[in-house]
């Protein structure tokens, strides 16, 4: 597809323009604008992707100038595996939201075609600054998305995450400021070209902001205190797409400007061990807060702060980018499905806090059962793609820093697995007999739980099958560790 990486941003783009066209004239068609749009951007991302994944990669020249002066595209393998995440994500939220009342709600559709606007601008973005319109566009669109419900909490939740945000913005510019006046470019691939130029101690502080940076994002300890309130806030559709796929572009960003732009870890080895040690601390904090979580959802964020964890873990260790990958691609599932099962759980029982659930296992056989396989999932119990992936990064890390991180990974282990049992157990005591029952959603409700199945599935599939994505996943990780093979995909051998 010669237009196939700028139509990735054209797409969306177009989609949220009409959504909010329609939802003034006809709010009911907004719905199927939205639904149709998606459908058509996840084609593009899996027809973009197989593209490049077949051939070296695609580059997209902005009005036909070259890299630095012009503004390229760039899709190789692994920007493909994220499309394809994106595009899964975006497949599974269509299908989950056919038929709900969510789809209506005045700005939803344009905020979540914008947001799928901007993770896709930022996947093939090949300089920073694009890269940075792309994530402030994200940033705003995630706000309305928290925001939306309306909730007592929800603009104070979509403030805490404007200020936040306000401070990543920062920091990635102080490493900009600073990347440009050493290299006089913006260009990553150009960047990578001439980074030999610069002194380690530039790229130690461009690497650094960029890892605050998007810590904050992503939920990096200390830096995570907007995401519990966030996803409690926002709706379990929103919290999903922001966790299982929004959190994932945002690792991406930092693996390519960490790797294919500064080619920090080999030039700086100081930074694999702080994305290690930083890793360690989100597993064993984030686990034990959401240990003492009363609340469901916010029990989910602390446990994706934990699972950050694991995938830095992956990333400090020397052959430790396809276990990263491996994680990211299951935590991605994984969450994915812990927040769509959880959505029926909660509206059964008209509360997310865990005291409450009593009755619902009954109530939503199928919600919760799925609820059940991803939790197995994501604790890594034999043999979910969980237990797989988390294999992996205890063996990437135990080659380079010894048993100590092997046994953070198994205490993070068992304190998951407890918290996820005190859910269990709570959603399967007996309902008190004058709790409210949530009517029957019908064919939507149907459509609903037959997305939420096939996650569950998927989280169990993938662990025997992981041998078979494995190949996959190293391709991707080959392509963003050898920085002189994106570099001359952007530049062309000859240059």
């Amino acid at each position: 597809m010669t237009h196939g990486p700028v139509l990735l941003v054209v797409a969306p783009l177009a989609t949220a323009v009409i959504c909010s066209v329609t939802s003034m004239a006809a709010k009911r068609a907004t719905r199927y604008v939205l639904l149709t749009g998606l459908l058509v951007h996840a084609g593009l991302l899996v027809l973009v992707a197989v593209d490049a994944t077949r051939t070296a990669g695609l580059i997209y020249l902005v009005g036909g100038w070259a890299a630095p002066a012009g503004i390229v595209l760039v899709v190789d393998r692994f920007a493909a595996l994220f499309l394809v995440l994106l595009a899964i994500g975006e497949v599974a939220l269509t299908l989950y939201t056919i038929g709900k009342q969510t789809v209506d709600r005045s700005g939803f559709a344009v905020l979540l075609a914008l947001l799928a606007t901007a993770l896709s601008g930022v996947i093939v973005a090949g300089d920073l600054f694009n890269m940075f319109v792309f994530i402030e566009l994200a940033s705003v669109a995630s706000i309305g998305l928290i925001a939306l419900k309306r909730r007592d909490t929800g603009a104070a939740s979509g403030f805490v995450y404007l200020v936040y945000a306000s401070i990543s913005g920062a920091l990635f510019l102080i490493a900009v400021v600073v990347l440009y006046s050493s290299t006089g470019v913006l260009t990553i691939a150009e960047i990578g070209a001439v980074v030999h130029t610069m002194p380690p101690e530039a790229i130690a502080i461009c690497s650094v902001c960029f890892i605050v940076s998007f810590g904050v994002k992503v939920g990096l300890v200390p830096l995570h205190f907007w995401q519990a309130p966030a996803y409690h806030a926002a709706g379990s559709t929103a919290a999903a797409f922001l966790s299982g796929v929004a959190m994932k572009v945002y690792l991406y960003a930092m693996v390519r400007l960490l790797w294919s732009g500064l080619d920090a870890v080999a030039r700086v080895p100081a930074i694999a061990v702080v994305l290690t040690v930083a890793g360690l601390v989100n597993i064993v904090f984030g686990h034990l807060v959401a240990l003492g979580e009363r609340d469901l959802k916010r029990l989910l964020a602390y446990s994706s702060v934990a699972h950050v964890g694991y995938i830095l873990l992956g990333l400090g260790s020397s052959a430790g980018m396809v276990a990263a990958l491996m994680h990211i691609v299951m935590h991605s599932l994984m969450k994915t499905g812990l927040f769509f099962s959880c959505r029926p759980i909660i509206a059964h029982s008209g509360s997310s806090r865990i005291s409450r659930l009593a009755g619902t296992a009954r109530a939503q056989p199928v919600a919760f059962a799925a609820f059940v396989v991803a939790a197995l999932a994501i604790v890594g119990i034999p043999p979910t793609g969980g237990f797989a992936s988390k294999w992996f990064v205890s063996i990437a890390a135990y080659a380079d820093y010894g048993v100590l991180p092997v046994l953070v990974v198994a205490v993070g282990t068992v304190i998951s697995l407890l918290y996820y049992v005190r859910v269990s157990i709570a959603a399967l005591a007996e309902a008190p007999p004058l709790r409210r029952r949530v009517p029957s959603t019908g064919r939507a409700g149907a459509t609903a739980l037959v997305v939420i199945a096939s996650i569950a599935a998927a989280t169990l599939i993938l662990g025997p099958a992981m041998t078979r994505l494995e190949p996959t996943l190293r391709r991707a990780a080959d392509s963003v560790v050898d920085r002189a093979r994106y570099i001359d995909l952007v530049r062309g051998p000859t240059r």
